[in-house]
């Protein structure tokens, strides 16, 4: 079964990229977009139960698992290749033999869902199906006006609104080829690469490990858009050496995983994301990017302090010469898997190629500079092996997706969106602080266990209109809930980064967990500062403006960073650790006289803690002398 199992994976990511990159034109095979995820869901779910028992500990492949897989693919065999049929009785009066098929799947993505992703999300579809059917016998805001089985099946599959939407059609095209970019990226050492070349970087100085690790994971983040690959590629690398610099194992997963969860947030994959907020908010992709650049170097910013500032008070210097890669020669031996990065942004910025082409031709790119370096080739063992790992990886987003789907066809049917967003503006009671506060809460709640394209979408549909209705912009109000949403990535008891992080460090993962909760505070701060400071998503604003909302920023990082690590030139007690926190808080604010105090105060501790720390070095100094005379 393990032989079907990679077999079916490949196919997968073959099909993919032989849809993606429109090669299936060339020979007449011209299918819609539906018809495209019914190829991809179907494999996907197949996949899904052939893989995953239905209890832990399940060895083989039982006869329930096989028809499973029929009652899965049978209905997406049906949009495939009854696609008219489909889309005529969709808009009009749909079939009894439709219906069960509609049933039936949704039956399989259930039971998928709850092996592959857990109780909570097959719990969160079938409530979501069951909604608008029992909705008029609900008290409050959950009540609505019912709905027949026939009409929520049509809704949910028979529509282009509900499985076969935006959410899977993203998966089956963007995920699938950024996926297989980053799998055969993996394949040509490419995270050893980057992490050399942030090594060469910063290695020497204070810190250097870690650092490092911030702008590795960075790096390779902002391409892989998954936290927990980013943690298995470059922390299986830099938590070993974080370590042997001084750094606790618990720090060392913490810094890892925090670094890891900030490719979600960094332009230009972001996970996948961007993609689908460009198609939710109805504009360029490319002003996705622009407006997320900022906050996401911000967030690095904040780590990269935090890391300096605990070397500080550990007492920690950088890395030897003998471990610090010459940053030259890296250039000139890793040089083969920069290119496929800038073939990836030169044609999704510079020739407008869509980001499933562009990610298709940059792994294209991959495999055959490889061939550039002896050592570095790709060979057609590890394409294959980053094809499966491609297959197999897009199932968890791929059902994720098709159930992103059916929460948005429920919502659309029962109107629970508008009336919860109407609730949230009713109890901020027009305090727009308030109102932040309950959507920080609401959308990590939601996003918690979800994968980054639905955790967005669940949050966009049912969090982001209540800010917009209170009239905050609506690039800061999908990204406030996006920032949000996914620091479950980081954040116990769900965060699927840390755990990967502390098995790579050997260390508890809930302390792991925590530690990069507070070293990625940034997740949870700066989406509040770009909502009061807009000017931090550039857009619509002078360079004068822009740098002063980055400047004021940047300072306020520090002061927390400072705050939270208890080291600013020196290390320091609470009190002075309270008034950082707060002198933070002040510069954040988006008005002349509380950032000017914030500032001035930061100066007066500045200069208080240089002036504190020289008096103990001249009284050390003294001391020695006393003590050598």
């Amino acid at each position: 079964m393990e032989k079907i199992t990679k077999v079916l994976a490949i196919i997968l990511a073959i099909w993919s990229a032989l849809y993606i990159s429109h090669f299936t034109d060339y020979d007449g095979l011209v299918l819609a977009p539906a018809q495209n995820q019914a190829i991809f869901l179907g494999l996907v779910m197949a996949l899904a139960f052939l893989s995953y028992p239905a209890k832990k500990g399940m060895t083989g492949v039982k006869w329930y698992d096989g028809l499973l897989v029929v009652v899965s693919v049978v209905p997406n065999a049906y949009v495939l290749f009854f696609y008219d049929t489909w889309q005529i009785h969709g808009a009009t009066e749909p079939r009894t033999y439709e219906i069960v098929f509609g049933i039936a799947l949704m039956i399989g993505l259930i039971e998928g869902l709850r092996r592959v992703l857990g109780f909570i999300l097959s719990f969160l579809a079938l409530a979501f199906l069951l909604h608008p059917i029992f909705s008029n016998y609900l008290p409050g805001l959950f009540s609505g006006r019912g709905y027949s089985v026939t009409r929520v099946v049509t809704a949910t599959f028979l529509s282009p609104g509900g499985i076969y939407g935006i959410p899977l059609n993203i998966a089956s095209t963007v995920v699938v080829g950024f996926l297989m970019f980053g799998g055969l990226l993996l394949a040509s050492a490419a995270g050893e690469s980057l992490t050399n070349l942030a090594l060469s970087a910063v290695g020497r100085v204070r810190g250097g490990a870690a650092k490092a690790a911030c702008i590795g994971s960075g790096m390779f983040g902002m391409l892989s858009g998954s936290p927990s690959a980013n943690v298995a590629v470059t922390g299986t690398f830099t938590i070993p050496l974080m370590k042997r610099t001084g750094y606790s194992a618990m720090f060392a997963g913490g810094v890892e995983a925090a670094a890891a969860n900030g490719g979600g947030l960094m332009p230009p994959v972001m996970g996948a994301v961007a993609f689908v907020m460009a198609d939710m908010l109805e504009i360029p992709y490319i002003e996705i990017c622009y407006c997320a650049f900022v906050p996401a170097v911000l967030y690095y910013f904040g780590m990269f302090m935090m890391v300096d500032f605990e070397a500080g008070r550990l007492g920690l210097r950088g890395l030897p010469p003998s471990q610090v890669p010459s940053f030259r020669n890296t250039l000139k031996s890793g040089w083969p898997f920069f290119f496929p990065v800038v073939v990836l942004i030169y044609l999704m910025f510079g020739l407008k190629f869509s980001p499933e082409l562009s990610a298709f031709w940059a792994a294209v790119s991959v495999a055959v500079v490889s061939w550039c370096r002896k050592n570095t080739r790709i060979y057609l063992k590890k394409i294959i092996e980053a094809l499966e790992s491609t297959g197999k990886n897009v199932v968890q987003v791929g059902l994720a997706c098709a159930m992103a789907g059916i929460m948005m066809a429920s919502l659309s049917l029962t109107g629970i969106s508008i009336l919860l967003s109407g609730e949230l503006v009713r109890v901020a009671a027009g305090n727009i602080f308030f109102l932040l506060v309950l959507a920080a809460i609401a959308s990590f709640i939601l996003g918690l266990g979800l994968p980054s394209i639905p955790c967005y979408i669940s949050v966009s549909v049912l969090v982001a209109p209540a800010l917009i209705q209170m009239g905050v912009p609506k690039m800061a109000a999908h990204l406030f809930v996006l920032w949000y949403a996914i620091a479950s990535y980081i954040t116990p008891p769900e965060g699927m980064a840390f755990f990967v992080a502390a098995a790579v460090a050997q260390t508890n993962p809930m302390a792991v967990g925590w530690r990069a909760v507070l070293l990625g505070i940034g997740n949870f701060v700066i989406p509040f500062v770009f909502v009061y400071n807009p000017a931090l998503l550039v857009e619509g604003y002078s360079i004068p403006q822009v740098a002063l909302a980055v400047g004021a920023a940047a300072l306020g990082m520090v002061a927390f960073s400072a705050g939270i690590e208890g080291y600013f030139l020196k290390t320091i007690g609470w009190i002075h650790r309270i008034v950082l926190l707060a002198t933070g808080l002040l510069v954040f604010v988006p008005s002349w006289w509380p950032r000017l105090f914030g500032v001035i105060v930061l100066i007066a501790v500045l200069a208080w803690l240089r002036t504190s720390r020289r008096k103990e070095v001249l009284a050390t100094r003294y001391g020695m002398q006393l003590n050598s005379e």
